[in-house]
């Protein structure tokens, strides 16, 4: 019985290190969502625009960090990616939520 326990927990402890290798790197859709919103608020290109870094992020509500005045929030952890994007002259940091991917902010 302990041995089977032990075992358990070994493999859960194994599962979650390889979900969290997996994350390392953003979903192809948080990226160019990112992308997209850099360009729109920048007035550059999407294919001018380079991805310098990318982590993961929790924040504490739905405003992914930017809230706006006049505007409700869920207040609810939400998971997502902060992407930082470079130009020649300018590095701006792109709020993406991960739920769906569709949902970018840039403070």
């Amino acid at each position: 019985m302990r041995t089977l326990l032990a075992s358990l927990a070994l493999l859960a402890a194994a599962a979650g290190s390889v979900r969290a290798q997996a994350q390392e790197q953003p979903p192809d859709a948080v990226v160019q969502v990112a992308l997209e919103a850099a360009s729109a608020q920048l007035g550059v290109p999407t294919d001018q625009l380079i991805v310098v870094m990318t982590a993961q992020r929790d924040w504490s509500d739905s405003s992914l960090g930017c809230p706006e005045p006049g505007h409700a929030y869920a207040q609810i952890i939400t998971p997502g990616w902060v992407v930082t994007i470079d130009t020649d002259d300018l590095a701006t940091e792109v709020q993406v939520n991960t739920d769906n991917g569709s949902r970018a902010a840039i403070c």
